[in-house]
C-alpha cells in the first residue's frame, strides 16, 4: 500500500507527525499522483484540500494526537496504531461533489467544485437578491430569494453550514444528493430543500432597480469574488456529479462523530 502524507508545512503539530509518519513509511512513500491512499493529516480542511487537489483518490485523514482540530470526515490517531490495519480495514465512501458554472457579466464562464459546501453570500450590506430554478417537489419552478445567501451541500457537507441554517444531516451512505438551506432569509419563508442527483439547479444574481448588490462564492471554505472593476456573477448552475470524484475512508464503529454519518 503506497502512501502519500498531506499536511499544512508551517509549524504545529500536524507536521510534526507527518514528518514521523514519512519516516516510519519511508519503503511505502509515494507522490500524491501515485500514492493508492493520501493522508492528509490535520481536520476536515486537510480531507477537503486533499479531495480537490487529487480528485479521484481515496482519502484517509487522521487527527493528531492532542490537536484542538476537530473532524467530522477524518479519523482520530494514536502513535502506537497500526496505521495501514486501520486503513485496511476502514469503510469507504464515493464522493459526488457539486459542480458549479458561473457565468460573470463579462462573459467569463467559470467552473468550480465543492466535495462539502458551496454557499452565495451577500458580500456587503444590501441583501442578496437571487432566482432559484429547479425542481421542487416534483414540480418546476422558480422562487425569488431575498436575504444573506442560500447554501448548497453534499452529505459530507451537511454537518457545517447547512447544519447550522436548519438543514438536514444526510449519512455518508446516502444517495448522492444536494441540499439547499436558506441563510437569513426575509423572502421567501423557505424550508430546506433535498434533491436528488439527477436533479439542477439555476440561480440569477439580481439587480434590483439597477443598484449593486455585491455577492461573493465560498467553496469549501475559500472566496471566490468577481474579476475586474464592474464585474460581477450573472448566473450559476449547479448540479451533482454524475460520476464519483474521490472517496472518503473512516474507520469502522466506533468513530466520534459517526452518529452524525451513518444511517
Amino acid at each position: 500500500m503506497k502512501l502519500a502524507f498531506i499536511f499544512n508545512p508551517g509549524p504545529g503539530r500536524a507536521r510534526e507527525l507527518a514528518e514521523q509518519l514519512e519516516k516510519r513509511f519511508k519503503a511505502d512513500l509515494a507522490s500524491p499522483q501515485d500514492a493508492d491512499i493520501l493522508v492528509p493529516v490535520g481536520g476536515d480542511g486537510s480531507v477537503i484540500y486533499a479531495l480537490k487537489h487529487h480528485p479521484g483518490k481515496t482519502v484517509y485523514g487522521i487527527i493528531p494526537p492532542g490537536s484542538r482540530s476537530v473532524g467530522y470526515a477524518a479519523n482520530e490517531f494514536s502513535e502506537d496504531e497500526d496505521l495501514q490495519n486501520s486503513i485496511g480495514a476502514s469503510d469507504r465512501y464515493p464522493l459526488h461533489p457539486l459542480v458549479a458554472t458561473i457565468t460573470h457579466k463579462d462573459g467569463t464562464v467559470k467552473i468550480e467544485r465543492a466535495y462539502g459546501t458551496f454557499a452565495i453570500e451577500r458580500d456587503e450590506t444590501q441583501a442578496a437578491s437571487l432566482l432559484l430554478s429547479g425542481i421542487f417537489n416534483e414540480k418546476a419552478k422558480t422562487i425569488e430569494v431575498i436575504g444573506d445567501g442560500l447554501v448548497f451541500s453534499t452529505p459530507l457537507g451537511s454537518t457545517a453550514l447547512n447544519y447550522s441554517h436548519g438543514g438536514p444531516v444526510l449519512p455518508l451512505d446516502h444517495p448522492p444528493s444536494v441540499i439547499i438551506a436558506g441563510m437569513g432569509l426575509y423572502l421567501p419563508q423557505m424550508g430546506p430543500v433535498v434533491a436528488d442527483q439527477r436533479a439542477a439547479f439555476g440561480i440569477a444574481c439580481q439587480t434590483p432597480r439597477g443598484g449593486d448588490r455585491p455577492l461573493r462564492l465560498n467553496f469549501d471554505g475559500q472566496s471566490l469574488r468577481p474579476a475586474g472593476p464592474g464585474n460581477r456573477f450573472v448566473h450559476i448552475n449547479v448540479n451533482v456529479a454524475p460520476a464519483a470524484e474521490g472517496f472518503l475512508a473512516l474507520k469502522a464503529m466506533p468513530h466520534p462523530f459517526r452518529r452524525f454519518f451513518v444511517s
